[in-house]
């Protein structure tokens, strides 16, 4: 979002939004404005309980994709596909794909968004070796290789939606209970 977009979205002007992005203080008021103008909340929690809101905003966050990862994970699936296309008889590299395709079903993070980006960069010039010349000659085997075992990590650490389970937001320990 540009800086013009947001001063119009929360009735500060530019000025006073870059002087935000350059570390200058804010009042309060302004910063309720900016908040409200990018669907934020503000809100004052006890430092005890930040771990469970933390918990919270996480698990939510990575529900479902957001479209930007959407569309990133159909981009790499497509460019997957087409290397996939240029390469038979390559069963290891097949992997890949079933790996794009299982991230639907994991609760990916926002950092993976990054990972998925440049996958999908990686992904696009493995393409461009391969509709240039001999795949031999440019090390298309070790690039393809990094790309997998980039995506293989998200693969295997994130869960799927199945096996997360919910756990209370707080526990009262027992000093906390008045009596």
């Amino acid at each position: 979002m540009s800086q013009r977009e947001l001063s119009e979205r929360s009735g500060l002007t530019q000025a006073q939004i870059s002087n935000v992005e350059n570390g200058a203080d804010m009042r309060l008021s302004n910063l309720v404005e900016l908040a409200r103008a990018l669907d934020l909340e503000l809100a004052l929690v006890p430092r005890k309980t930040m771990p469970a809101v933390e918990s919270i905003v996480r698990t939510a966050i990575a529900g479902a994709p957001t479209p930007e990862l959407a569309r990133r994970l159909r981009d790499l699936l497509h460019a997957v596909e087409r290397i996939l296309s240029k390469i038979p008889d390559q069963p290891q590299y097949e992997r890949l794909r079933d790996y794009i395709r299982d991230y639907r079903n994991k609760r990916l993070w926002p950092e993976d968004l990054e990972t998925i980006r440049r996958s999908t960069t990686e992904a696009r010039r493995i393409e461009k070796m391969l509709n240039e010349s001999e795949p031999a000659n440019h090390g298309i085997e070790l690039r393809m290789l990094d790309l997998m075992q980039r995506l293989q990590e998200i693969a295997h650490t994130r869960p799927s939606h199945d096996e997360v389970r919910t756990r209370p937001a707080y526990t009262l320990d027992n000093d906390d209970v008045d009596g």
